[in-house]
């Protein structure tokens, strides 16, 4: 994954051109997606797009909407601690209770673990 640093970055110059102009995207026959779910939406419809850039980071690793709370936190299927690699374990924000509940996530995946052994 490549940083921009700089404003004089020719891919932060693009982006900016993009962003302040619909017909600049008409023209160069590009368009920014902003927001999770448009993003998803192309994903879905298209594939995977040629340039991906992320502006902001989730200081709760990952958003606290519906579809990532509970038992789906950080995603359905991987909300019990445990990942598919072994020994793998989540106990930071990403993981249920999410950032709310100091050290909770830890609490939680490290009674996971012991359960386990």
């Amino acid at each position: 994954m490549k940083s921009i640093t700089s404003r004089d970055n020719p891919l932060y110059k693009r982006i900016k051109a993009l962003a302040g102009s619909t017909a600049q995207q008409r023209r160069s026959g590009h368009a920014l997606l902003e927001g999770l779910h448009l993003a998803s939406a192309y994903l879905d419809a298209a594939g995977q797009p040629e340039t991906c850039v992320v502006t902001e980071g989730a200081l709760t690793h990952g958003e606290m909407t519906l579809d990532q709370i509970l038992f789906m936190r950080p995603v359905a299927g991987f909300g019990r601690y445990s990942m598919p690699v072994d020994g793998l374990y989540l106990a930071g924000s990403g993981a249920h209770p999410g950032p709310g509940v100091l050290g909770g996530a830890g609490w939680l995946a490290a009674k996971q673990i012991l359960r386990k052994r």
